[in-house]
């Protein structure tokens, strides 16, 4: 007689609100010891706040709706289970950032004895030993030493991987944890999910990509608008081609005429022979590199290559160093870091990570004006106002002027972080994984925004990792391996060429 397996946590109708809003509602559900489930769902569904929900970092509006398997029965106290489970999430490293924590990568995996973020003491040594034990079984022993905001983002997130493990967790949690990761940084993670699950470890891990699923995977549940609208045996919910179509899926059509487009002597980006060092390390070399006008560049390339360095180096936040130069609006060339950020709008990857809690839509628009993460002392005048909300209109996002930004989708937010860089009427656009986090329907539509912008004239220059992210009116891609600019040309050559069938079939664009 087949014995059941053991419940571990219970949810009853649960639901959760913010804002008097409900993100989860009347959520059944239960995570049996063995099984391993992902948790599937657009931007904005919930499935954050059902990993916080089963985990115990947040309650239900009802205590009595959630359980734990204790030796005593089932009890409401979430710690017991808490404290034998682990979280791989790019939002902690996002706090790392934010707080300024630049551990070492032996601090940042013993960080994870404590269930919090900082480690204010010196690991003991049974701890240390712990933590090289670890680092050794993911192949991370060359960063022990290294600087976890220093390192590239899939580096980091093998270091975010050994923290969960470091108290040997029954039950792993992640949480869009392949969010910007290139092709061999994906599959490295999902390899090592793969070898915990063999191990015993049970995942619980929620995803918008489908192709992200490892074979471990033994249960889907699927969200929708703070709703559990199916759940049950992967086969049964996805069938039993899930992700195959997926994986192997083509691209979307470019905009192969304009690749021959401002052949002039004007340039809106100019560089030659430009290094560019941070703190004594060079980690650019030898750019050579114009954008002409009409032209709308994609930037590939791996984890630590050099992306978002390139963009700090285009907006004036870095300068290359003696013997190269950068030359931006040809002929006028703005000297000015002030002159320069009226002229370039940068998107960054991360879109509310130093905004207050009860931000709006339309404040954090309005910080465009100030080069400022929030407004305080600032004064906004009508003519601000009522151009940040035209803007809003033009790019969809009006509806959300008087929403708090904390209780928005990656979607709406990316849309928001647009139109803060735009109020200023950039010449041109920089976005920096800008696709991150979004499902296939924000994906379509942040294409189609972006689209619009690049029809209104507004140069783009954006890095992305994935394969169908290249916006149709791309007209050149560039191709960064380890600082060095590889490749450089229209688009057109760039896909009939050997690289990006590499590059298509999932290996490192270099």
């Amino acid at each position: 007689m087949e014995v059941e397996a053991k419940t571990l946590v219970r949810l009853e109708k649960a639901s959760i609100t913010r804002g008097g809003v409900y993100i989860l509602k009347d959520a059944d559900f239960e995570l049996k010891d063995g099984q391993n489930w992902a948790v599937l769902g657009p931007n904005g569904s919930g499935k954050t706040t059902m990993l916080k929900l089963l985990r115990g970092d947040i309650r239900p509006l009802e205590w009595h709706t959630r359980s734990y398997a204790h030796e005593l029965g089932m009890i409401n106290s979430p710690m017991a289970f808490k404290n034998n489970t682990g979280l791989v999430t790019p939002h902690v490293l996002d706090q790392f950032r934010h707080m300024g924590w630049n551990m070492t990568g032996l601090f940042t995996v013993c960080s994870g004895f404590i269930h919090g973020g900082c480690m204010y003491q010196l690991p003991n040594q049974a701890q240390k030993d712990k933590a090289h034990e670890v680092l050794e079984r993911l192949g991370l022993t060359h960063l022990v030493k290294a600087k976890v905001l220093e390192l590239s983002l899939g580096q980091s997130m093998g270091l975010l991987v050994a923290r969960a493990l470091v108290h040997d967790p029954k039950v792993l949690f992640l949480d869009e944890c392949c969010q910007a990761l290139d092709a061999a940084a994906r599959d490295r993670l999902l390899g090592w999910l793969e070898t915990l699950a063999a191990g015993g470890t049970q995942l619980v891990f929620a995803t918008h990509r489908e192709d992200e699923l490892v074979p471990a995977i033994s249960h889907v549940l699927r969200i929708d608008r703070g709703k559990i609208v199916e759940k049950g045996p992967r086969e049964a919910v996805l069938g039993k081609d899930d992700g195959a179509a997926r994986r192997g899926a083509g691209l979307k059509s470019w905009n192969v005429a304009g690749a021959c487009l401002g052949r002039k002597s004007r340039a809106v980006i100019r560089m030659c022979d430009s290094d560019v060092a941070i703190e004594g390390k060079k980690v650019l070399w030898d750019l050579n590199w114009t954008v002409r006008p009409g032209e709308h560049w994609a930037v590939l390339g791996h984890n630590g290559a050099g992306k978002s360095t390139l963009l700090n180096l285009i907006i004036g936040d870095l300068r290359p160093s003696w013997g190269g130069s950068i030359e931006r609006f040809l002929p006028d060339n703005p000297g000015n870091i002030w002159d320069i950020r009226k002229r370039v709008g940068l998107v960054h990857a991360l879109p509310n990570l130093y905004h207050l809690p009860e931000q709006s839509g339309l404040d954090m628009v309005l910080t465009g004006f100030f080069s400022s993460h929030f407004l305080l002392q600032e004064k906004v005048t009508p003519e601000q106002e009522a151009k940040a909300l035209a803007v809003m209109r033009l790019l969809g996002a009006d509806n959300l002027a008087r929403r708090n930004i904390h209780i928005l989708s990656n979607g709406q937010l990316r849309r928001l972080m647009i139109a803060r860089s735009m109020v200023l009427d950039p010449e041109m656009l920089l976005l920096d994984e800008p696709f991150r986090g979004l499902d296939a329907r924000a994906r379509d539509e942040l294409t189609g925004l972006l689209n619009k912008l690049a029809a209104k004239g507004v140069t783009l220059i954006y890095v992305t990792h994935h394969a169908d992210e290249l916006v149709p009116a791309t007209t050149h891609v560039a191709v960064l391996k380890k600082g060095r600019m590889t490749y450089q040309g229209p688009v057109g050559e760039f896909m009939a060429s050997e690289l990006a069938a590499n590059w298509q079939r999932g290996e490192r664009a270099a």
